[in-house]
């Protein structure tokens, strides 16, 4: 997925989807259903600690804008939904790909 993201969007995107991945990790239960929801301030001070990626930490809420997540309660399993939704619209877009 992360992959996918960064080849789709850019090395920003894909870090902002490696640091959600990893606060659902320590904020869910491996044997959860669903994952807990990320506060958005959490998410934005993780970006902003690791200071890697400068433009990510700028522009957080565009990119989780972009990748089509809620700016202020981004749920794995949505982000999830969400990003599989997107690839597959646009595989079936840019590359003629048939839906399943």
């Amino acid at each position: 997925m992360v992959s996918a993201i960064s080849r789709h969007l850019d090395d920003n995107a894909a870090e902002l989807l490696r640091h959600l991945l990893r606060q659902m990790y320590l904020r869910t239960e491996a044997w959860a259903a669903t994952s807990n929801p990320i506060p958005f301030t959490e998410l934005r001070e993780a970006v902003r600690k690791q200071n890697s990626h400068p433009l990510l930490g700028q522009y957080i809420e565009q990119y989780l804008k972009i990748m089509g997540m809620c700016v202020y309660s981004c749920s794995l399993h949505i982000c999830v939904c969400i990003l599989c939704r997107s690839l597959l619209h646009w595989a079936h877009k840019f590359l003629g790909l048939q839906y399943f």
